[in-house]
């Protein structure tokens, strides 16, 4: 959806570096930012490029008065210099003093030409001599287009933070939409800016959608046919969870750990239960199914192993001729010796 993003209207504010005094000011804008077609374009590349790290959230209730002002915005009782300078004064107040610097960018936009859509993002401020709020035509102040150029939009540039919403089919209803924050580390968001800023939580609890993705990841490997292709694509799910990265992605696995003829049917089918958007990693829910990977045979035996031997060759998984799985293990024995009752055969 964000890949047919346009811009149609553009404020921008600037925010200063966060002090340790109560009543900070931004640089505000009185005036919307004229777009050429270039600059649109460019700033449109910037947004959806951030946004393919977006991750779901909804509004959560007394948190922040931005869903309240965005609704507003939307049912025509605020404009949008209006809306937006009273957001640049929430983010002003509500970053801590370790935030650099940097310009709010408030848009009205559609996607796919008739779905609007609410964008705030926080903006890369480049130091430079030629940094400075310009007299429009009519006489107010804007940050003029040869700012934003020159200044803001280099190759170089970065989108820090990105609130991306929606309108809803019902007016009155919850916000719901994509957080984004390159600022923090890994695939984490600044709390104060989903909450504080947002007024938002996550859309599901991270731990029960960790939970459902491995689930329906390992549900569709059982589907397959080929033994080889479920015990390779097991041992790379689990390295998936076990993987420092904070967060999860239907496409990201697919074309990390898939053979690309499975690539698409694996994506329509975890598409049908899992969000489109990355997911926040939690483990809490799966650290005890991760650290083996095990299976199970049509006679009742059962291999457990790590992943290590399997992807180092130790242990393999080939088909006979006979269509029957052949687990081959390749190593020394250590020792012998009793075990309890294992699993009966089911008849």
């Amino acid at each position: 959806m964000v890949s047919s993003l346009r811009i149609d209207k553009l404020i921008l504010h600037g925010i200063k570096k966060a002090s340790r005094q109560e009543d900070v000011e931004p640089d505000l804008s009185q005036a919307e930012s004229e777009l050429s077609e270039a600059i649109r374009a460019f700033l449109q590349q910037q947004v959806r490029g951030s946004l393919k790290y977006g991750r779901e959230i909804v509004e959560e209730p007394g948190l922040s008065d931005l869903p309240t002002q965005v609704r507003a915005y939307w049912a025509g009782q605020e404009t949008l210099l209006e809306c937006s300078t009273l957001l640049a004064r929430n983010l002003q107040r509500n970053q801590p003093a370790v935030s650099p610097e940097g310009l709010l960018m408030v848009a009205d936009a559609t996607v796919d030409n008739k779905q609007r859509v609410f964008v705030v993002a926080k903006l890369e401020h480049e130091k430079g001599a030629q940094a400075k709020r310009e007299e429009n035509a009519q006489g107010k102040l804007i940050f003029s287009m040869q700012f934003l150029d020159d200044l803001i939009f280099t190759t170089g540039s970065r989108v820090y933070k990105i609130g991306f919403f929606p309108v809803p089919d019902d007016p009155a209803g919850p916000l719901a939409g994509l957080v984004v924050d390159r600022q923090a580390q890994g695939h984490n968001v600044a709390r104060y800016f989903r909450e504080s800023y947002l007024g938002c939580a996550w859309k599901e609890r991270p731990e029960l959608v960790t939970e459902r993705f491995m689930d329906t990841v390992q549900k569709w490997i059982n589907s397959l046919e080929e033994p080889e292709k479920r015990a390779r694509y097991t041992v790379d799910l689990i390295s998936e969870l076990q993987s420092p990265d904070t967060g999860l992605s239907i496409s990201s696995f697919a074309s990390a750990h898939l053979d690309v003829a499975d690539r698409d049917p694996f994506e329509r089918a975890a598409r049908e239960v899992l969000p489109s958007a990355e997911i926040p990693k939690d483990l809490t829910l799966v650290q005890s199914r991760i650290n083996n990977v095990r299976m199970d045979t049509a006679s009742g035996i059962v291999v457990i192993a790590p992943p290590e031997p399997m992807r180092d060759g130790t242990l393999t998984v080939e088909s006979d001729q006979g269509g029957k799985s052949v687990i081959t293990i390749h190593d020394q024995i250590s020792g012998t010796g009793g075990s309890g009752p294992m699993r009966k055969k089911s008849s």
